[in-house]
């Protein structure tokens, strides 16, 4: 992870088009080495970062949710959050929209569901978790569902 990368890219679009909340959540060794990166200035006080801790392994989705009122895009991909993992590399990524993927969606609430209540996984954003869910299902309230995408 490169807050670095997250500050100069992501983050000024994301302040560009509105957004108001952004939150970053990752294995606690990609935080370390975000934190310890000197173009990373912001933290704290323009976005938050969380570390996860799971029972086994590493902690290691990459997914984008991005909600606001009456409108939700959902990333998902191989990239890591870095200069090489959003152009650097030869990466995919899925963008959902509930107009057409609103089982996706519901899939990836689900996780965040999960992800706040999990007994295996330790994290301080159980509230923030349970509000991402929150919003991603409030996004595909009245959506077709074919399960198509999943």
């Amino acid at each position: 992870m490169s807050l670095s990368f997250f500050e100069a890219v992501l983050l000024d679009a994301l302040v560009r088009g509105g957004g108001r909340e952004a939150l970053i959540l990752a294995d606690i060794e990609g935080v370390r080495a975000g934190l310890s990166e000197q173009g990373a200035r912001r933290v704290g006080r323009d976005y938050e970062v969380e570390p996860i801790s799971v029972a086994s392994g590493v902690f290691h989705p990459k997914l984008s949710a991005l909600v606001a009122d009456g409108e939700c895009h959902l990333l998902v991909g191989s990239g890591n959050l870095t200069f090489n993992g959003w152009g650097g590399n030869l990466e995919v990524v899925e963008h959902l929209h509930p107009g057409f993927a609103a089982d996706a969606i519901d899939d990836a609430a689900s996780f965040f569901e999960l992800l706040a209540l999990a007994d295996n996984i330790r994290h301080g954003a159980a509230d923030h978790c349970q509000a991402v869910a929150n919003d991603l299902r409030r996004s595909t309230r009245g959506r077709a569902r074919n399960g198509d995408m999943r």
